[in-house]
């Protein structure tokens, strides 16, 4: 949300997003109506509307957040490294902390396969990420590189399909161990350009 958004706007897309995800825990997102969103929220439908046009964009905004929690905790977290896997290793932390914190939406989203809309609305920052990390790697500032652009939306779904596996199969690594894994075979696979 933008730092100059009004008061009242910030909370109505507070209880909007709130209600959301109350609801995502209770039952399926396409059993979902925007009327229980904006009952739950006690805001109007017309305002709803007014910010939203449906609860697929309100779902995109409600992740667009997250994913700026995300960063903003991963840049806090930084640090001068010139050890790409260590940077990348500390990323990944930050993300599975961040979704075990949320893990009960995660959870709910993954199982009745709306992961989907939120991975689509996220997928072009965690390309972005990814390919900063690959023109360091390969000191080049030549961003609209074919072999970049691919090699970029090649890890960013090995690491939103390893995400969505952990979510079910916790028990077999924890997340440093599954970040551990992601940075090696990410960055390693950068190396390799």
């Amino acid at each position: 949300m933008s730092e100059k958004m009004d008061l009242r706007i910030i909370k109505t897309y507070a209880a909007l997003t709130g209600a959301l995800e109350n609801l995502i825990l209770e039952k399926p997102l396409n059993e979902i109506t925007v009327s229980e969103i904006c009952d739950k929220a006690m805001v109007r439908r017309a305002t709803f509307y007014k910010h939203f046009g449906d609860k697929n964009e309100l779902l995109v905004f409600m992740f667009k957040e997250m994913q700026t929690e995300i960063k903003k905790r991963q840049d806090e977290a930084y640090f001068i490294a010139q050890d790409i896997k260590r940077n990348f290793y500390r990323d990944i932390v930050i993300l599975f902390e961040y979704i075990e914190e949320k893990e009960p939406l995660f959870t709910a989203l993954n199982n009745n396969r709306s992961v989907c809309i939120v991975f689509d609305s996220v997928t072009e920052n965690i390309t972005q990420e990814i390919k900063k990390y690959l023109m360091q790697n390969q000191n080049t500032s030549d961003v609209h590189s074919k072999s970049f652009t691919l090699m970029s939306q090649l890890l960013t779904g090995a690491l939103l399909h390893g995400i969505t596996w952990w979510l079910t199969h916790r028990d077999l690594f924890t997340k440093y161990e599954m970040a551990e894994q992601l940075s090696v075979f990410i960055t390693d696979a950068i190396a390799r350009g």
